[in-house]
Parts: structure tokens; sequence; C-alpha cells
């Protein structure tokens, strides 16, 4: 946070706080880690997406000069480094929700007193803060500061004052060695996080087949929606030959679908949403002769689809409604902010509360 305390000789918000916390630990470990048997001249920092960002971060933090000797980065999230003018910005910006609860980030131009900011932050609840943050969050990716998320090691202070990703590039990080990549499956953190996945507790694995049962659902899992089960499943029931059904919906991409002859003269090109194009939603009527289909090593719908539908037996449930997948990060942060602004169409127990999923 950058707003300038004037009731205290210029004193300045601390920035950096997390990095700070890293670097006050690193100085224990310097003063203390021989009392355990441990070498103050070894000692390695090793973090994950956030935590690889910290590690990059301390490679370019001066204070954090000698405190370590090597260093490893897994999937470090370095994108989400933040200058000081945009911390300010989102600083501002926050203290201002909590100082007005109707206001919105991004509203005007936010202007709290250092004095009334430092007010605010001391008197907030748990759950002001809470809202505050969920709602910055929502804005950080249209303030115009270039910026993803409004939180994350803020560069050009005093503390920290190259962004690091520069500071890697000019060869101005602390001279160790530095092991670093990204994770095969990273984004399932996300989606378990989301609640996507279940838990690990087995209950999944656990759940019996619905045996007896002739028509089942299923899907992705990485999509949500406002669509009418009741009617794709009508739909599909009623049309006995029916082994497969599934939900054809627009595609939402940006791109431009492009039609060419064979000589590569293009005849057409339209971004996809106005091809009127339709793709697989993942969302599934299946009757359980669908299993009688799939062959060893086969998965649900690319040959055994193929086979049905020259059957023609399979339909496309047609849907002109709400569908988003989830399969990036940039897709959670928009859904978090349609979840800030209360817009949530997949909610549909929100609209009829007597059919609410039970907890």
């Amino acid at each position: 946070m950058c707003i300038r305390d004037s009731s205290d000789a210029g004193r300045r918000f601390d920035d950096n706080l997390g990095l700070r916390d890293q670097v006050a630990s690193l100085q224990w470990v310097q003063r203390n880690v021989a009392a355990f048997g441990g070498d103050p001249d070894n000692v390695t920092v090793f973090g994950e997406s956030a935590g690889g960002s910290s590690v990059t971060a301390l490679l370019a933090t001066p204070a954090a000069k000698g405190l370590f000797h090597r260093a490893i980065a897994q999937s470090p999230a370095n994108e989400l480094n933040i200058s000081a003018e945009a911390a300010a910005q989102f600083a501002q910006e926050f203290v201002a929700m909590l100082d007005d609860p109707s206001y919105r980030a991004g509203d005007g131009t936010a202007a709290i007193s250092p004095e009334r900011a430092r007010e605010l932050l001391q008197g907030a609840s748990a759950a002001e803060l809470h809202r505050a943050g969920k709602h910055l969050t929502a804005y950080a990716p249209q303030s115009g500061t270039g910026e993803f998320l409004p939180f994350g090691p803020t560069f050009g202070t005093e503390f920290l004052p190259q962004d690091p990703n520069q500071a890697a590039r000019d060869g101005n990080t602390h001279p160790v060695p530095l092991i670093i990549g990204t994770n095969r499956d990273e984004a399932n953190l996300f989606t378990k996080a989301m609640g996507l996945l279940g838990d690990d507790s087995g209950e999944a694995e656990s759940m019996p087949f619905p045996e007896g049962d002739e028509v089942f659902l299923a899907n992705y899992a990485d999509g949500l929606s406002d669509l009418p089960l009741d009617q794709h499943i009508a739909q599909f029931v009623a049309q006995k030959r029916l082994v497969a059904s599934f939900a054809a919906v627009p595609s939402s991409q940006s791109f431009h679908a492009v039609h060419a002859d064979a000589a590569g003269i293009v005849t057409r090109m339209g971004a996809m949403p106005e091809q009127q194009l339709l793709i697989n939603g993942g969302f599934f009527v299946l009757r359980s002769e669908i299993f009688e289909h799939v062959r060893e090593g086969e998965e649900l719908v690319e040959a055994p689809f193929a086979r049905l539908i020259e059957q023609r037996r399979v339909s496309a449930f047609r849907w002109q409604g709400f569908w988003q997948c989830m399969d990036t990060f940039k897709d959670k942060i928009s859904f978090d902010r349609m979840d800030a602004r209360g817009e949530c169409p997949w909610m549909l127990w929100r609209r009829h509360p007597a059919t609410s999923p039970t907890k």
C-alpha cells in the first residue's frame, strides 16, 4: 500500500509486507539455524505458484542478499508482480469500499486520506475486509492498470526497486543457482479449490454406479450453464432410439472462423459467435447402452460418438442461454467478477429455492 501518512512525519504504510516477513524469516534462520544443526551458509528457498513468485521476488530484493544460497521456483506466477503506481490505485479503491459499502471500485476517483485509511483498516471486520477484497479482485482486470490481480510483489519501491522479471533480464538478481519450471497439472489446484473435482476422501470412488437406471447424466465438470436439464432429459427420453445426447451451445471464443476453397482463397470469415457454430457444451444425457459402444482404450466422445452418429443415434440439445467453460485462471477470474456483481445465471437454485441442493 502506498498511501502517505502525514500524521507521522511523512511515514508511509509499509509495502510488500509478505515479502518483508519472508526476509525476516530468512534473517531468523541465519541467526538461529546452527542451534538446530543447520548450516546458515547452505540455505535453499523453495516455492510453488505464489510461493514460486516469492522466490523470484526474493532474488531481486536487496534486503535478501546473502540470506540464501540456492533457489527453486515451481510454476511462479511472475506476471502478477504489481507496479507501485497500480498498487497505490488499488489501495485507494480498497479503502474507499471500506469507507462506503455502496461504492464500487472504478466508480470514480477514490480519495481517502491516510488518517482515514488507517482508521478504516483498524476498524474493519473480517467480513468487511473480505467483501472489499472480493470486489477489488473482480475490478483489477478492468482497472486500466494492466494488472490481472490487485495483490502481489510490488516493485518500484525502496524494498523491491525493480520488477523481478526485468531484474532477471538485466542480470540484477542475486547470483545463486536457480531451478525453475512449470508443474504439469497446475490448473488442478484451482478446480479443486473451487470444489469442481470433489475432495480426496474417496467418496467419489465409493459411490456405486446407478445400476438399473436406463438413463443417466454426465458432464465434463469444467463448464457452467443455466441449461434446463429437465427439458434436455425429456427430449432425449422421448426418442427411444437415441443412445446419447449433449448440449450444443454457441462458442464463446472470440476467434474468427475462416472458410476457404481448395486454392486457399477465403470465401467467408467472421467471429465464431456470428457464424452460428455450435460446440459440445459437455452436458450429456446417456442410456446405459452407451457402454456397449465404448471399446477398450477409447474415451466417450470421439470414436464411440462417431459410430453412433453414423447410425443417427446421437442428438444435440440446442441451448442459446448462458454457458461458459472454466479452463484457465483467467476464466476463474471472470467467474469471480460475475459473482462479485451478483450475476450468477448458473445458480438456478436461487431462482427455484424449492429445488435447492442440500448440503
